[in-house]
C-alpha cells in the first residue's frame, strides 16, 4: 500500500487517534484513511515524537532523526499487515517486530 505525503492537510486531519484501545493499533492509524487517502500524519521526525509524548510513556519528547522515523514507517506497515486479515504477510514482517 502507499501512503500519500500530503503537505496541505488541515490541523484536525493530522491528529493523531487513540480509538482501538491498543497502542499497536493507534500507532497502524497514524496513516489516515487507508481506505480511500491513505496519508501520513507522521510527517517528520517531531511528529513521531509528539505521538510518542502523547502515548502517555513519556513527559519529555524524545529527539527523532529521519533515520528513526524511517525505521517507524516501516514496523508500522509491518503491524498492519500481520494485524489485518486478508493482507498477506511480507517476509520480513516478523523480523521488524
Amino acid at each position: 500500500m502507499t501512503v500519500s505525503i500530503v503537505h496541505d492537510l488541515p490541523p484536525e486531519e493530522l491528529r493523531f487517534h487513540w480509538k482501538s484501545g491498543r497502542l499497536c493499533l493507534d500507532f497502524v492509524a497514524t496513516v489516515g484513511e487507508r481506505w480511500r487517502r491513505s496519508f501520513e500524519r507522521l510527517l517528520a521526525p517531531d511528529d513521531l515524537a509528539r505521538w510518542l509524548l502523547e502515548t502517555g510513556m513519556l513527559e519529555v519528547p524524545p529527539k527523532v532523526s529521519g533515520r528513526q522515523l524511517g525505521a517507524a514507517r516501516t514496523l508500522r506497515e509491518s503491524i498492519n499487515r500481520l494485524a489485518r486479515p486478508g493482507i498477506k504477510p511480507e517476509p520480513d514482517d516478523r523480523d521488524q517486530l
